[in-house]
């Protein structure tokens, strides 16, 4: 298949570091590229592949992947009874991010003990609990409390 500009945007990732692994459309040539220069540039870089190739990429200054997502889940705030339903629409092995399906009262720093079930093959339910970080009308940005970096589970299915 030819890579013809029309593509789709390829995201990288950076790293620890502040390098990004950035792959050719059309050769697949991949090269290793000091991307912290550009932290804070939001519009895609324009890259051209010693096959004589241009395309562009958006840089994810994430430290971890992010998975879009459309799974049922709900949520209660600690210390209270009420049960929310909530559409989680991202997540990651730090964090997730879900929409409001009915209205609540919730503000930034507020904990929240949040179920969700997995539309993998197991259907495995992850209960976590979450800070806020982020309120932007019905959608709110999350941060998982335990900070251990490992939850199999999530981790195979965030696997690309």
């Amino acid at each position: 298949m030819k890579y013809n500009g029309n593509q789709k945007n390829i995201k990288i990732y950076i790293d620890k570091e502040g390098f990004s692994a950035i792959t050719c459309p059309e050769c697949n040539f991949v090269k290793r590229a000091d991307i912290s220069k550009f932290k804070g540039i939001s519009k895609p870089l324009k890259v051209k592949c010693k096959c004589g190739v241009n395309f562009t990429c958006t840089i994810e200054f994430r430290q971890f992947f992010r998975k879009a997502s459309k799974l049922a889940g709900e949520f209660t705030v600690v210390g209270k009874r009420s049960i929310v339903r909530i559409l989680i629409e991202d997540v990651s092995q730090q964090g997730l991010g879900f929409s409001l399906i009915e209205p609540c009262e919730i503000a930034l720093d507020d904990l929240l003990d949040v179920t969700f079930t997995l539309d993998n093959r197991h259907r495995t339910v992850i209960r976590k609990r979450v800070i806020i970080r982020s309120i932007r009308e019905k959608f709110i940005g999350c941060e998982y409390t335990e900070k251990s970096g490992y939850d199999k589970e999530l981790r195979f299915y965030l696997m690309p």
